[in-house]
């Protein structure tokens, strides 16, 4: 039986358009060897996040052209694998949150320029997101502060929603509320932040602690089985990585479930 390549979309088109990230190894290729040999799972994930640099190559160039005025900062997709620019908190904010979500398969920042016809005339719009999750609809989403949503965009909305249609997507507004939204958001961040640390040591000392408490596994007592006081921020890094997967929509605590992530 032989197997046809379905279609391209053009929402496919533009995720194929990001680069792989390259792994660059920034330990001896013996240093890595031995770390790798005493961790139970694969330390692909962590090459992967070392790979990317402050100052990485961007994913793609934005749609919208960014001015010294509005350029706020590059963020640093740890599931997409490159940098995208954001031009306010909180477009930064919202690709955290969409980094760390699980139902959240991909996306990508600034994606496409849809064009639209308003009063006989042909205009632009550039949405913040397009989002990608598993098991629903791809959407665009424009980042806006509560008060100004929709804003400007309100009566231009029907024209736009026409063209997002023709796309294939749907449209969606996302407010301060719904992105910094706790404990999920704080949980992100301070996965994120422990994740930078990660280093070989943390690594081998997390490994053996697996080896003693393969997951699924209780948080406390992984936690004690590393036996630092760090230890907690280490398994929040390896969540981070996907390596370790566990519920961070909520107050995190002992009792809590670890099981293997999507990297395991």
């Amino acid at each position: 039986m032989t197997s046809r390549a379905m279609p391209t979309t053009p929402m496919e088109a533009f995720f194929k358009s990001i680069p792989p990230t390259a792994l660059r190894v920034l330990c001896s290729p013996r240093t890595l060897a031995t770390v790798a040999q005493h961790l139970p799972f694969d330390c692909a994930a962590v090459l992967r996040y070392r790979s990317l640099p402050p100052l990485a190559c961007v994913a793609r160039d934005p749609v919208r052209r960014i001015g010294y005025t509005s350029f706020r900062g590059y963020y640093r997709s740890i599931k997409m694998g490159v940098r995208f620019p954001y031009e306010s908190l909180l477009e930064r904010d919202a690709m955290i949150v969409h980094d760390f979500h699980p139902w959240v398969r991909r996306f990508v920042a600034q994606p496409v320029t849809l064009l639209y016809k308003r009063e006989g005339r042909r205009r632009r719009y550039t949405p913040d997101l397009l989002v990608e999750p598993y098991e629903a609809r791809p959407f665009f989403l424009e980042v806006r502060p509560h008060e100004r949503t929709p804003g400007r965009l309100g009566p231009l909305l029907p024209h736009i929603q026409e063209a997002v249609v023709a796309f294939g997507c749907e449209h969606h507004f996302m407010d301060e509320h719904t992105i910094r939204a706790e404990p999920f958001f704080g949980n992100c961040r301070r996965a994120r932040r422990a994740a930078r640390f990660l280093g070989d040591d943390h690594l081998l000392r997390l490994g053996e602690a697996l080896d003693r408490f393969p997951p699924p596994v209780d948080l406390g007592d992984l936690c004690w089985a590393v036996g630092q006081d760090d230890a907690l921020e280490q398994v929040l890094g390896l969540v981070a990585l996907g390596i370790l997967s566990m519920r961070i929509d909520e107050d995190i605590r002992c009792g809590m479930v670890v099981f293997k992530g999507s990297n395991w």
